[in-house]
């Protein structure tokens, strides 16, 4: 089965776009808001327009993208700016101009991860030992099969 890809833009209607009826049929009912009317002068050829949604579907061997209206870098920081925007004002430097979301999000996320990584791993764990008679956490079989715990 041959791979299809279709890249399209928020609200810009794409012309005459090739699609199975079953393909159609389920871009009309997904979540994604897309409308999908067929075009006048050809059959089995639909115009697409996407909504307010950015991301990628899959529908068999369709692959579909839909990219914002405005740059990757200006939708991910408006997106992150409420999460904490002293941290995002750090981070901003990392985001790049892209042709996909993926692209534009590793930068950052690599950046993120050697922050949060710079210290070590979070231990945050307690090192406890107890003999108990049921399960929890970290089995020591050999203490526990030689009928200590039962006494």
């Amino acid at each position: 089965m041959v791979s299809r890809r279709l890249k399209l833009t928020e609200y810009q209607t794409k012309h005459r776009v090739r699609l199975s009826a079953e393909e159609a049929r389920l871009l009309r009912r997904s979540e994604w808001s897309i409308s999908v009317v067929p075009s006048s002068d050809e059959d089995g050829t639909y115009d697409v327009t996407p909504a307010a949604r950015v991301g990628m579907i899959e529908l068999g061997s369709l692959t579909i993208e839909i990219h914002p209206k405005l740059p990757l870098d200006r939708l991910l920081f408006l997106l992150s700016y409420t999460l904490d925007p002293k941290l995002w004002q750090r981070t901003l430097s990392h985001f790049i101009a892209a042709d996909s979301i993926v692209e534009a999000v590793i930068p950052a996320f690599v950046a993120l991860c050697s922050a949060a990584l710079r210290k070590g791993v979070l231990q945050g764990y307690r090192h406890e030992e107890d003999m108990l008679s049921n399960v929890r956490g970290r089995v020591r079989f050999q203490e526990q099969l030689s009928g200590a715990s039962l006494k």
